[in-house]
């Protein structure tokens, strides 16, 4: 888990972090993009159409996602 996250921040977030905060913009297309891969639901019960991980993995996310980009982290 821990490391396919790392690459999709890496590849997804990482690219576009400068220009988010240079331009002060809210993140639609990075959060969009973390929700198209799962990562935003990801604490909710997988009966209610989430990831069923622990909040472990949720602050992992935040974690990886915030080490490039405070803005959508």
């Amino acid at each position: 888990f821990s490391a396919q996250l790392r690459a999709f921040a890496l590849a997804q977030i990482a690219p576009v972090a400068d220009d988010i905060d240079a331009r002060d913009v809210y993140p639609v297309e990075p959060i969009r993009a973390l929700a198209r891969a799962g990562y935003t639901g990801i604490a909710l019960p997988r009966e209610s159409g989430g990831g069923g991980h622990g909040f472990r993995d949720l602050l992992d996310v935040f974690e990886d996602v915030s080490c490039h980009s405070a803005a959508v982290g």
